[in-house]
């Protein structure tokens, strides 16, 4: 007889990412993830399997949804460069979200774990070509209705602010407040202002 699962498993995928992020691959126990997850070790691993395979799962997770609030932003866009704004403002959110600024999931993960994991550094490789394609589309946007300088190559351009973006999570990482953040952010959008 098939037992039925007592839990919701996107809820403990979202609760795991927290965990993950705040105490990293290396730092969290199987003992932690059955504790703040509040499931079962059995429950864990017939489900997730190991701590790696729920790792690999819960990155998936924050990319698929990173990659759907970023498509919405750009769905939205009426105006090229307050959408820009409003993507690195949304970074900069959730990273103060607690009371310890945590950065991003994705770029914690990289720098613990890499170069010996192949599959993480795909899965980095690819939300950061999610970030990359959705300024690429914002900028020919915005070039095209004058909201936004020309520029010459907009794919490179595109790349340069996935790179700031992902910097500024380094950032508050390493003790970086608000206000630098924010700085960074008006700094990095001055030259695409018309």
């Amino acid at each position: 007889m098939v037992r039925t699962k007592k839990f919701d498993e996107d809820a403990v995928l979202d609760k795991a990412v927290e965990l993950f992020r705040r105490q990293g691959y290396q730092g969290t126990s199987p003992r932690e993830l059955t504790e703040q997850l509040g499931i079962s070790r059995s429950s864990l691993y017939d489900t997730y399997g190991d701590k790696r395979s729920l790792f690999i799962k819960v990155l998936k997770r924050y990319k698929r949804n990173t990659a759907a609030n970023l498509k919405n932003v750009q769905q939205q866009s009426v105006n090229a460069l307050q959408s820009i704004r409003k993507i690195f403002n949304m970074t900069v959110d959730e990273c103060f979200i607690d009371i310890h600024p945590k950065g991003c999931f994705m770029v914690n993960s990289i720098i613990e774990l890499a170069p010996r994991e192949t599959e993480l550094i795909n899965l980095v490789s690819e939300c950061m070509k999610d970030h990359e394609d959705v300024f690429y589309q914002l900028l020919k946007q915005g070039v095209a209705d004058r909201q936004i300088n020309k520029i010459v190559h907009p794919r490179a351009a595109a790349r340069y602010l996935v790179n700031c973006l992902y910097g500024i999570s380094i950032s508050v990482k390493a003790g970086a407040d608000r206000k630098l953040c924010n700085e960074i952010i008006k700094n990095t959008t001055a030259a695409m202002e018309p």
